[in-house]
C-alpha cells in the first residue's frame, strides 16, 4: 500500500468500527457483546468476506460512509 493513503484508510477503518459498536448498541443494548445474537448479526454482516466494500457495510448498518457522529461519540467530542 502507498504509504500515503496508509492514513487515510486507517482512518476509514476508525470510522467503519466506532458504526459498528454504535449499530451493535442501537439494535442489542449497551451488553451487546453478551448477547449470542451478536454472533448471528456479525456472520450475517460479513458472510461474504471481503466482497462487500467498507462503504457497503457502512450503509448496511445504516450510516453514509464518511458519518464521523458515532466516532466522535466514543471521543467525547
Amino acid at each position: 500500500m502507498d504509504g500515503g493513503f496508509y492514513s487515510a484508510d486507517y482512518l476509514r477503518a476508525w470510522i467503519r468500527s466506532a458504526q459498528l459498536r454504535a449499530y451493535l448498541v442501537r439494535e442489542l443494548g449497551e451488553n451487546w457483546w453478551r448477547s449470542a445474537e451478536t454472533g448471528e448479526r456479525l456472520r450475517a454482516l460479513f458472510a461474504e468476506g471481503t466482497r462487500p466494500s467498507s462503504e457497503e457495510i457502512a450503509s448496511r448498518l445504516g450510516y453514509q460512509p464518511m458519518d464521523i457522529g458515532p466516532l466522535l461519540h466514543e471521543l467525547g467530542a
